[in-house]
């Protein structure tokens, strides 16, 4: 009997070390169908729909990865391990509610969607077993892939439409041989240094191999013939952007030697703008690692360098007056630079900012030098918004807001796309639209207001119904109608056609 007993405990041991399934109740609510990705056409007309991927297999989860200066690399395509997409993607019609379904591979997810201006076309990044695939389409449900082809998403977006809307810039993978692999037998002993850098070590070379970029032009002839042109050599690149007119190209690179101590996106860079061939033109910001930066404070020279939307080839960008550290007494933290083609000249200084300048929320007008500049002052917690016209060299306050009073939020700014893909603030004649979260004591009430430019004074076009969670998605087509998501206690979220007014 004892012996039977020690059989019994054994086999319930086992068993309690394989995959277990919970009761079928909970597998009924834990596998119901997911609500689907939605994005929006830029014209609103038609709706980008796909089912995410909940519970990737096992075999996914336990598959090898490589954790890289922040990022966690998937080696089997080298893309990102443990971020999952969606699967069976289609194209709804606003105006009808038709939908078309896209033929991709059961196999396949889509993780990253472009579309073009006119939102009749767009490019898919699709993470295939092996690699992460490119694929373009059209919202009438015509779909390729672009055979040999391999995407690298690991820094930065790897795809971007050129100005002209028919082109495509991309990060793809160079031809290459296989991975580092570590030796079982070491060079020598392990020598450390409090500082300087060490040994070239496998991780060093993992991450150069992995993150390593081509930069190559995709061009679609009339009869279907694609072109794929690779223009320069490869490097670690993390951004890559045509000028508006699409005369130059401004680039930017990660340098080396890698850092032990900081994610990648504070590795030491190379800015520069190239002609129209491709070479160097100038060179822009030699930005070093920013492995000493203050806490809550920001790297010294150059920062979120880019484009101006509005003018042919100008450049903009923020640099500190502090050092970064936002403890020094300083009578302006921030200021804004500008420069335009060839380059040559010395940047011209167009705001002093007292404050810190938020430049993710930064926004150029459509029309004129207007430029919607953000400060946050860190002790009070609170921001100012400015105006500024680069144009006249003029500046003023439009509104400023306490972080901590969701109850007045003013919310965000909506966008639009110009013409060259470039976007900017959603204007109506001197005003702007802005949408938001809405608190109240009763709950969140989402919103659409049109901001005047001219003063403090707001119009409200939307508020959500008290009965219902709504919120304003996209215009579709003009100003008058837009897509509304609705739900309820009882409704699941859904998306309606609505006019303002009804």
């Amino acid at each position: 009997m004892q012996v039977e007993k020690n059989i019994a405990s054994d086999d319930s041991l086992h068993a309690a070390n394989q995959w277990q399934s919970p009761p079928q109740e909970f597998l009924s609510v834990l596998h119901a169908p997911d609500l689907p990705w939605v994005s929006d056409s830029p014209t609103g007309k038609h709706l980008f729909l796909a089912d995410p991927t909940t519970y990737p297999p096992l075999a996914e989860l336990a598959a090898p990865m490589h954790e890289l200066a922040g990022i966690r690399v998937n080696p089997a395509n080298n893309g990102y391990h443990g971020r999952y997409g969606a699967t069976s993607p289609r194209i709804v019609c606003v105006a009808d509610g038709v939908e078309t379904a896209l033929a991709l591979p059961k196999d396949a997810e889509v993780n990253g969607l472009r579309w073009t201006v006119d939102g009749e076309r767009f490019a898919l990044i699709v993470s295939h077993v092996d690699h992460i695939g490119l694929w373009v389409g059209a919202v009438d449900g015509d779909i390729r892939k672009i055979e040999g082809l391999a995407i690298n998403p690991l820094l930065g977006s790897p795809v971007k439409w050129l100005p002209d809307q028919k082109r495509l810039l991309v990060c793809c993978i160079p031809e290459r041989g296989p991975a580092p692999v570590a030796s079982a037998i070491p060079i020598g002993p392990e020598i450390l240094e409090g500082s300087g850098a060490s040994a070239r070590s496998t991780y060093e070379a993992l991450f150069e191999y992995y993150t390593t970029s081509e930069l190559a032009i995709i061009d679609f002839s009339d009869d279907g013939a694609v072109l794929v042109k690779i223009i320069r050599e490869p490097a670690p690149y993390f951004s890559a952007s045509f000028s508006p007119d699409g005369e130059y190209l401004l680039v930017k690179w990660l340098v080396k030697p890698w850092s032990h101590q900081v994610g990648w996106h504070r590795f030491a860079e190379q800015v520069e703008v190239w002609d129209g061939n491709y070479e160097k033109l100038a060179e822009i910001a030699s930005i070093p690692v920013a492995d000493n930066v203050p806490v809550h404070g920001v790297p010294t020279g150059p920062r979120s360098i880019g484009w101006r939307p509005t003018a042919p080839h100008t450049l903009f960008w923020t640099e500190a007056l502090d050092g970064g550290d936002p403890k020094a007494k300083v009578p302006h933290r921030d200021r804004s630079m500008r420069l335009t083609a060839p380059f040559t000249a010395e940047p011209e200084e167009i705001f002093l900012a007292e404050h810190r300048i938020l430049t993710g929320e930064n926004a150029w007008g459509a029309n004129g030098g207007l430029l919607m500049l953000t400060q946050r002052e860190r002790n009070r917690r609170w921001q100012y918004v400015w105006l500024l016209d680069v144009e006249a060299g003029t500046s003023r306050l439009w509104f400023d807001l306490d972080e901590d009073d969701s109850y007045q939020d003013p919310g965000n700014p909506l966008f639009r796309p110009l013409q060259n893909g470039r976007w900017v603030l959603h204007q109506k004649g001197d005003a702007v639209y802005f949408t938001g979260r809405g608190d109240t004591d009763e709950g969140r009430r989402p919103f659409l207001d049109l901001r005047s430019l001219n003063s403090d004074k707001s119009e409200r076009l939307f508020r959500c119904d008290p009965d219902h969670f709504e919120m304003f998605t996209a215009f579709v087509g003009d100003e008058e109608n837009f897509i509304l998501r609705s739900e309820s206690e009882t409704e699941v979220p859904n998306y309606y056609l609505a006019t303002f007014g009804n």
